[in-house]
């Protein structure tokens, strides 16, 4: 089954492959939201330019979350940061599950404490 739907919550995504997944899956009518920090607008505005909801975390605080949601169904996380030197330089954690504790308690930890869009 084909995805309809990412929910994406990173620091910052700078990794051109994943960048060009997200465009490319965007193109394919892939509803996409993206909910990133403020100190990294440039990273991001290519998804904005091209039509993709993306919304900044403005509290004073770093929002660092690494996750993904597919068709509110799978979860996609770790400690993998979606950038060129993360996945040029180190060894990283990706866990995927289709647990709806594991969706509810990312879906929780995203939505309290985040700033205004």
């Amino acid at each position: 089954m084909q995805k309809q739907q990412l929910k994406i919550s990173v620091f910052t995504i700078s990794d051109d492959k994943i960048t060009e997944a997200i465009l490319q899956a965007h193109r394919r009518k892939v509803t996409i939201s993206i909910i990133t920090d403020n100190d990294k607008t440039l990273d991001i505005g290519l998804f904005s330019k091209n039509g993709i909801q993306v919304k900044m975390d403005m509290t004073s605080n770093h929002m660092h979350h690494k996750f993904m949601i597919a068709d509110g169904r799978t979860v996609i996380t770790g400690s993998y940061n979606w950038t060129n030197s993360a996945a040029r330089d180190t060894i990283r954690r990706i866990l995927s599950s289709r647990r709806r504790r594991t969706l509810l308690n990312l879906l929780l930890a995203n939505t309290i404490g985040c700033g205004k869009s």
